[in-house]
């Protein structure tokens, strides 16, 4: 390990223990200060939660109450019904009163029947005399209503609840009426637990009247500055009054303080504890975690660029094969041999890349070595940007290039890395280009004071998308795109501009950029180069051009076949759709998964050529809508659905089977492969002539 390398460690060691003390620290006053708070507020949360306990008590007093009320009301409505059947009977026994229900609860006192003088009737289970009842009656009377009545009871000078049920006949007569006392000896009693339960003084009033006492301690007075807490029943004239008295509320503070100072003190304690043995650990651990963290993440990114690499590769190999398929089908006529010269130059250039991928570690090591030679700017240019031009009309872009180096000057550069450099850079600017242009300029700048040599530069200027300026700086990184959205709609590996630099480095140049948001992007390349003047070859004369056989006579085996083709890489949508033409197939083609879909549900097609790995919607979920699709409307015969892809792997394969695909191709597809699974999948379509 280099010296760089450990002191960034020992550094990194350094930071973490300081802030873990510093984290130690903060916890700790964190802690005190929470501590302190929780005393100076504890006070008045326990005033505040005996507030809500005398509200709680007072609810609960009351339903009880109530209840017995209830109660009450349903034994008087049936001594009621009872001196209505024997209304001039003078006296009532108490077991017929009674009936065998005696009283369910102990809040009841009496029940007692008056007749319209005020002369008991019956009462049950027995009367404490003398009781005056003159209250009571006299709300009786004045009601015109057979309905409980709330009153009071007086028995010497203590108070004591009623309830009171006048009784009158059909015609509004009144006849008397029942009148039911609640026990107050329970009420006592019940204040009493109160009191003892809860430390509360609770005052009960009916009707205006106090029916129970203030159970105050004999040494203990309510001071000043009490509180109180006030209840209204619903149904009853009554009123629940607590008191209370801060001094009567116990101390619990001090005892949580106790309990707070010792948990401050463990917790302390133990935090110290703890930053001693992450500190230790630190020391032990740290450089090999870190190592092992660098070496992994090393690994993955290798894995990750090969694996990417390896896959993208797979496009041009396609792109190569299927052009062969097209120049053998046509036949060596001389418009061929532009398009033959360009192929033979593609697979040189992918040997080339092959090679590069397998010697990973040379280009880790910055070894990768810059060939130069002589070459004719005007014909290397022009035939890079024809390789774009299908993509470019398919977008309807006006793609120009503008080439102002001298005739017969030929420039000595790394054709093969250059071309790498340029293929970047142009596709990236049709690609993020939806609408407008695409431009090539180059120049050949004179030497001057400060270079000694001539400068050629390279400008790839586009009405795209743009670049926000923040992101410039970080464009040039391995895997960045400036949008992380991109990738999905754009697809790519993020890999092309840190190629396209670290070439340009390498070739001893600069790359700059120039983008705004919506306004394109502009990508200058300066190398310094070498020139001479050169003569024209005479290339008439040549006799390296390849035989190819000569295509058969008849028509196409698929003549008429309408085939929609989902495919996002240019050079395989210009390529296989040119291949499927020769086949006699009508081809249509989609950029991504939903362009198929959309495509698939206006028109009628007799296959599908899927690609899987596709930007936006891919080709499993576009499978997917068209069989869903497809089972919406039932009337539609099933689409055969071949799917395309660069990839080997058997999870691939069984995706397939799983969203119905009917047939899985992989890179590169030949003319006649291409024509053995589509006569295939079509067998029983309804299209004459197909033959395997």
């Amino acid at each position: 390990m280099s010296n760089e390398v450990e002191n960034s460690i020992v550094k990194v060691e350094r930071f973490r223990i300081v802030l873990l003390w510093a984290g130690l620290l903060t916890v700790v006053m964190i802690m005190i200060m929470m501590g302190l708070l929780f005393m100076s507020s504890i006070r008045e949360q326990e005033l505040s939660g005996k507030l809500t306990e005398a509200k709680a008590v007072e609810r609960m007093v009351l339903s009880n109450l109530e209840g017995q009320v209830l109660y009450l009301d349903e034994r008087l409505s049936f001594a009621r019904q009872i001196f209505l059947a024997q209304p001039q009977v003078k006296k009532i026994e108490p077991q017929t009163l009674l009936q065998d229900r005696p009283f369910k609860t102990s809040a009841i006192r009496n029940i007692i029947v008056f007749n319209e003088k005020g002369v008991p009737v019956s009462y049950a289970p027995s009367l404490d005399l003398p009781l005056d009842f003159s209250q009571s009656l006299e709300l009786a009377r004045a009601s015109v209503f057979d309905t409980p009545l709330s009153g009071v009871v007086m028995k010497n000078k203590s108070v004591m609840a009623s309830r009171v049920l006048p009784i009158h006949s059909l015609d509004g007569t009144y006849l008397g009426a029942v009148v039911g006392i609640v026990n107050p000896s329970w009420l006592d009693d019940l204040m009493q637990d109160v009191w003892s339960s809860y430390g509360l003084q609770l005052h009960l009033r009916w009707t205006g009247f106090e029916i129970t006492q203030a159970n105050e301690e004999p040494e203990k007075k309510p001071i000043k500055g009490s509180l109180n807490v006030l209840n209204k029943s619903v149904h009853l004239e009554l009123e629940a009054l607590i008191e209370i008295s801060p001094n009567l509320i116990k101390n619990t503070w001090s005892h949580s303080l106790h309990i707070l100072a010792l948990n401050l003190f463990l917790g302390i304690a133990c935090l110290t504890v703890a930053a001693f043995l992450i500190q230790k650990m630190y020391k032990k651990l740290t450089q090999s975690i870190l190592q092992e963290k660098l070496n992994q993440s090393e690994s993955e990114m290798r894995a990750g660029f090969v694996a990417n690499m390896s896959h993208e590769l797979r496009t041009p190999v396609s792109g190569i094969v299927a052009a062969c398929e097209l120049l053998i089908h046509e036949g060596p006529a001389p418009k061929q041999l532009k398009t033959l010269q360009l192929i033979q130059k593609a697979g040189g250039h992918l040997i080339k890349l092959l090679n590069d991928i397998l010697e990973m570690s040379k280009m880790d090591a910055h070894s990768v070595h810059i060939q130069e030679e002589f070459v004719d700017p005007c014909e290397f240019f022009a035939e890079a940007v024809e390789l774009f031009r299908p993509l470019s009309n398919a977008k309807s872009l006006d793609l120009n290039v503008k080439v102002g180096v001298p005739t017969h000057t030929w420039v000595y550069v790394d054709a093969f890395r250059l071309t790498q450099v340029l293929t970047n850079l142009l596709a990236n600017a049709i690609k993020f280009t939806s609408h407008g242009f695409v431009g090539l300029r180059v120049q050949l700048i004179p030497p001057d004071a400060l270079e000694d040599s001539p400068v050629l530069r390279i400008v790839v200027e586009d009405s795209g998308i743009g670049i926000k300026q923040h992101e410039i700086e970080k464009l040039f990184q391995p895997f960045f795109q400036a949008d992380s959205s991109l990738s999905r709609a754009f697809g790519g590996t993020g890999l092309g501009l840190t190629i396209s630099k670290q070439l340009v480095d390498l070739m001893g140049g600069s790359i700059t950029v120039k983008s705004e948001i919506g306004m394109g992007s502009c990508f200058t390349v300066d190398l310094p180069v070498k020139t001479q003047v050169v003569q024209p070859l005479n290339l008439s004369s040549s006799s390296e051009v390849p035989t190819v056989p000569t295509p058969s006579d008849g028509d196409p085996p698929l003549q008429g076949c309408r085939v929609l083709f989902a495919e996002d890489s240019p050079i395989i949508q210009s390529v296989y759709s040119a291949l499927m033409a020769t086949l006699g197939c009508h081809c249509t083609i989609a950029g991504n998964g939903q362009e198929a879909f959309d495509q698939f549900i206006v028109q009628e097609f007799d296959a599908i050529v899927m690609d899987c790995h596709m930007p936006k919607v891919d080709g499993f979920e576009a499978t997917l809508k068209i069989r869903a699709w497809e089972a919406e409307h039932p009337e539609k015969k099933q689409t055969p659905i071949i799917a395309l892809t660069a990839s080997f792997a058997l999870e691939d394969q069984l995706r397939c089977k799983e969203v119905g695909v009917n047939e899985f191709c992989t890179k590169p597809l030949t003319r006649e492969s291409l024509q053995s699974v589509l006569i295939q999948c079509l067998q029983g379509s309804g299209i004459e002539g197909l033959e395997l």
